[in-house]
């Protein structure tokens, strides 16, 4: 069970927070800044949206993609700083608070997480990654069922998106039920035939199905796609 949650924390987080440019409102800073957070000179990127900021310190967005620079260099309690004041200064920007709920699910604070997810789907009602992501942090509390209700609603909204049909089915297992375990990393799998997680997982619910020839197929091509799984 615990390495199934590894694959999981590890596929949430760290791909996900969304930059500016990535929005529907376009950015209006440096490109400078959003290219070397683009290329992971995340410390670089903090100093340019910084002097931008003493320049500008009404620039929402500014302070936002500062945030995700601070998040992605592991800097979480920075990153809701910059997300609070991105905020306090533009109330409606909805990527601020999908960046800071995931910058609460980093540090564990998972109330935190779900009330920011949760004024996301009351202003949005097809916001499919705040279903996704308020999913995620019902499973760290636990709440299977409301994690797999929330999976299903952004599956619903868009049933194109791997990375949910890979994370319900971790909570599936979570509950025991390996037919609908299996049923969603097939369909991960269909949907992105290179995603070495979802082999991974399948391969530990064929074991436990007592399955051991399909386990060993899958166990080698998650390794085979990804070998750094082969080392955990």
């Amino acid at each position: 069970m615990r390495r199934t949650r590894l694959v999981v924390i590890l596929l949430l987080f760290q791909p996900f927070f969304i930059t500016a440019c990535n929005s529907h409102q376009a950015f209006d800073g440096s490109k400078k800044s959003l290219k070397r957070s683009g290329t992971g000179n995340y410390d670089r990127a903090i100093e340019d949206y910084t002097e931008e900021i003493r320049l500008d310190p009404e620039s929402s967005l500014a302070f936002y993609n500062r945030g995700i620079a601070f998040a992605m260099n592991g800097k979480y309690d920075k990153a809701i700083e910059d997300f609070n004041e991105a905020i306090r200064l533009d109330p409606g920007y909805g990527p601020a608070y999908l960046n800071r709920g995931l910058a609460f699910e980093k540090k564990l604070n998972l109330d935190k997480a779900i009330e920011d997810y949760d004024f996301l789907i009351s202003r949005d009602p097809k916001d499919d990654l705040a279903y996704f992501y308020r999913g995620a942090a019902n499973w760290g509390k636990g709440n299977l069922d409301k994690a797999i209700a929330d999976y299903s609603v952004s599956i619903r909204l868009d049933p194109t998106n791997a990375n949910v049909f890979l994370n319900r089915g971790v909570a599936f297992g979570d509950k025991g039920d390996l037919d609908k375990e299996i049923e969603d990393y097939n369909e991960a799998i269909r949907l992105d035939p290179k995603l070495a997680k979802a082999y991974l997982n399948r391969a530990t619910a064929y074991r436990k199905k007592g399955d051991t020839e399909k386990a060993q197929r899958d166990q080698i091509e998650a390794i085979r796609l990804d070998p750094s799984l082969g080392k955990k």
